[in-house]
């Protein structure tokens, strides 16, 4: 398999986990803080690696304080511009480096 499908499906993993976790912690009624803090972390720093993949500024914190609604308005929009992203990537840019500051 190439590296480019390789990185597809790990995203497509990706967003079954996190689809998976929200959909677990938001059962439960009322979400359980530290299992949505934790989940809000996992979006925050996709979001976080999209935008310097991107070269830009990311558009949620490292460690987003959302409420449920809002986690799922995150993911659903990160995974959207991931998908996006992944789009756009041929076979030939995955060599390439990411330059960031922390």
């Amino acid at each position: 398999m190439d590296m480019l499908a390789t990185v597809h499906r790990l995203w497509e993993h990706a967003v079954w986990a996190d689809t998976a976790l929200l959909r677990a912690v938001t059962s439960a009624g009322r979400p359980v803080p530290e299992a949505l803090r934790e989940l809000a972390h996992v979006i925050g720093t996709e979001e976080t690696w999209l935008a310097r993949l991107e070269q830009r500024t990311p558009r949620a914190a490292v460690w987003p304080e959302v409420t449920a609604r809002e986690a799922e308005t995150l993911a659903a929009r990160t995974h959207q511009a991931y998908g996006t992203y992944l789009a756009g990537l041929r076979e030939e840019d995955l060599p390439g480096s990411v330059p960031y500051t922390n």
